[in-house]
């Protein structure tokens, strides 16, 4: 699960970290490197292909939002630290003084303290909200998403289904 969730932050990372905005009438694709465009895939994906049963799902399902919400807040953070120190949010570091290459990496490693106690507090409630056998369908699924979604993003076609 460690390497699921370190998998996880560092694609969601390196998307975030030149997160442009799309269009709002197009149809959600990561070529602009948008987060809330592949939540809203990795949302569908999940919706679509695990089963929960009908009496936990409002409980998940909620679980999920305010899972998904924390994440975009840290990440919006961590974009506004960064922002405000002048720092890039990726690429390069090699004009960055040693002062701003530290900064960078501490912002950076703040940001997944956070965001490891968002999965731990998400954690606790799934084990509230679904069976141990619902919560392991739960994480392979995600899992499956994540393998499927670097795949597509490689052959530069993610965001042309999710099935």
């Amino acid at each position: 699960m460690k390497r699921v969730i370190l998998f996880f932050v560092i694609i969601v990372s390196c998307l975030l970290s030149d997160g442009y905005a799309q269009e709002a009438n197009k149809a959600p694709t990561l070529k602009g490197h948008n987060h809330q465009a592949m939540m809203d895939m990795k949302k569908n994906y999940i919706k679509t292909n695990f089963e929960v049963a009908s009496d936990r799902e409002a409980a998940f399902w909620t679980a999920y939002d305010e899972y998904t919400e924390a994440e975009m807040r840290i990440y919006k953070e961590q974009n506004q630290l960064k922002s405000q120190a002048n720092l890039p949010h990726r690429g390069d570091t090699t004009a960055l003084t040693d002062e701003q290459i530290l900064q960078k990496y501490s912002i950076n490693l703040q940001t997944k303290k956070k965001l490891l106690v968002a999965e731990e507090a998400f954690f606790e409630k799934l084990k509230k909200a679904l069976t141990p056998q619902e919560m392991d369908a739960y994480y392979k699924c995600e899992k499956k998403f994540l393998r499927m979604a670097v795949s597509k993003q490689k052959e530069g076609r993610l965001g042309e289904g999710t099935r």
